[in-house]
């Protein structure tokens, strides 16, 4: 009789700790160049200095890297910026590792369904991009995400409208529920989607989604029905089909990504 007990006692103590938080940690130096203090999470990241004055600070988010590796692939993005004058900020997301420095928590690819996409980390994130916004002294911010950072800059940019102004989402999965269900993927109960939050984004907010036209894993659609939503609720949103592009961040999507720019630093 009491085999049954013992067992739901485990299984609940094994949930909880699944859905609990991991441990927060202090970053030693967090200088807001090369580390910043996030809520739960010390996060390394790349600075790319802008010129003197500038109002837009970008903070670039990178993918889920389920393949391995580090997240340097994505600092062609931040220097991009960086040479239209705007300070540009690469964060390694929880658990990843770039320039040589790694964040604390556990990477994105190395976590249970449960854990993936939780609005808890995405906090943490927002935390560290207010720090850096305050040290920057600017008006405006802009993430630009890959991927999965863009799945994370569409959640922000919704769950935290006063402190992100404007994202360029490229390759995201906006719904992630359907991103699942096409790619016969369990779905993931507990994850944040894009598309959820579209009601709580800022009126004055400006949305740019990129998506390659031969993406097979967060294809153009998922991207484009986003944006439709947006428009459908006044908001200022564009969708750039990159001819030829798939999901990685090859050259064909350099030029897209540069006139994207060019249009939200005109505004």
């Amino acid at each position: 009789m009491k085999f049954p007990t013992a067992l739901a006692l485990c299984v609940f103590v094994t949930v909880a700790a699944l859905l609990e938080p991991a441990k927060a940690r202090t970053c030693k130096q967090p200088d807001n160049l090369a580390f910043v203090q996030g809520k739960r999470h010390c996060l390394a990241i790349k600075t790319f200095q802008g010129t003197t004055g500038a109002d837009t600070l970008f903070v670039v988010l990178h993918g889920d890297l389920s393949s391995g590796g580090p997240a340097d692939y994505i600092f062609p993005v931040g220097e991009a910026i960086a040479q239209r004058g705007m300070p540009a900020v690469v964060m390694m997301r929880p658990g990843y590792t770039g320039d040589g420095r790694t964040s604390t928590g556990r990477s994105t690819r190395s976590q249970r369904r449960g854990e993936v996409y939780l609005k808890s980390e995405m906090d943490s994130i927002a935390v560290a991009v207010a720090e850096l916004k305050a040290h920057h002294e600017v008006e405006r911010v802009v993430m630009v995400g890959h991927s999965g950072g863009a799945l994370i800059s569409g959640v922000l940019l919704g769950r935290k409208p006063d402190l992100v102004d404007a994202v360029v989402l490229i390759a995201c999965p906006c719904d992630v529920p359907r991103w699942r269900r096409v790619r016969g993927r369990r779905p993931l109960t507990l994850a944040q989607s894009p598309h959820k939050w579209l009601e709580r984004v800022a009126a004055d907010a400006k949305i740019f989604a990129i998506t390659g036209s031969k993406d097979k894993n967060t294809f153009p659609d998922l991207a484009r029905d986003y944006v439709d939503k947006a428009t459908a609720r006044g908001l200022d949103a564009e969708f750039v089909l990159v001819r030829g592009a798939g999901h990685g961040l090859g050259r064909r999507y350099r030029e897209p990504f540069l006139r994207v720019l060019d249009k939200l630093l005109a505004r």
